[in-house]
């Protein structure tokens, strides 16, 4: 299942704050079933993919809120409480860092995708690079990124959604995960103003 329909897909996004500032990621996720909605999905992103990425996380990032849409039907939508701190220690390697992820589409005319979760503890880097433990987290972390899940009877699969516009007409393209890989510690900022949604 290399494509995917639009009208089975959600954009999720998970915010949080590091230091009073906002830090958020915005995950997209495709529907194996109409019996699937946003309710169903924040449920199950909250059961299974909240935990995971808690484990890397800094307990100075506080993940708050958690927003989901379908994207051809804004009817289904919903919005629900997480409040879940990272698990990491709080001393900062820096406020402005990042775990940086790389996602590879299963379609190679599909932009390559990419995941920061800000909260780097400076116990978890030596020089700049993660230590051998956290790793092992950060690779968890990876597998959970491309893994579908299911929450009640619904198959909800990690896709790759692409959002742009040719010559004036809108193009817009889903595509599953064949690959998610821990990459680097790199910085928050992961978009520049105007490209992305």
């Amino acid at each position: 299942m290399p494509l995917v329909g639009l009208q089975d897909t959600y954009r999720t996004v998970l915010h949080g704050v590091l230091g009073g500032q906002e830090v958020s990621n915005v995950f997209h996720f495709h529907r194996s079933s109409i019996a699937g909605t946003a309710a169903g999905l924040s449920s199950g992103f909250i059961t299974n993919v909240v935990p995971v990425i808690q484990t890397i996380m800094s307990s100075a990032v506080q993940l708050t809120t958690l927003d989901i849409v379908n994207i051809e039907d804004p009817d289904d939508s919903s919005s629900a409480i997480v409040n879940a701190p990272g698990l990491r220690a709080a001393d900062m390697f820096s406020t402005f860092a990042a775990w940086g992820f790389r996602l590879i589409p299963s379609v190679a005319s599909l932009q390559t995708g990419s995941k920061r979760f800000a909260g780097v503890s400076e116990a978890d880097v030596n020089d700049g690079v993660a230590v051998a433990s956290q790793l092992l987290r950060l690779a968890i972390v990876a597998t959970r990124l491309q893994t579908p899940f299911v929450q009640s009877l619904v198959n909800w699969t990690p896709v790759i959604y692409s959002d742009r516009e040719i010559l004036g007409i809108p193009f817009r393209r889903v595509a599953t995960i064949s690959t998610a890989a821990y990459n680097w510690v790199t910085t928050q900022n992961s978009r520049k103003v105007g490209r992305g949604s």
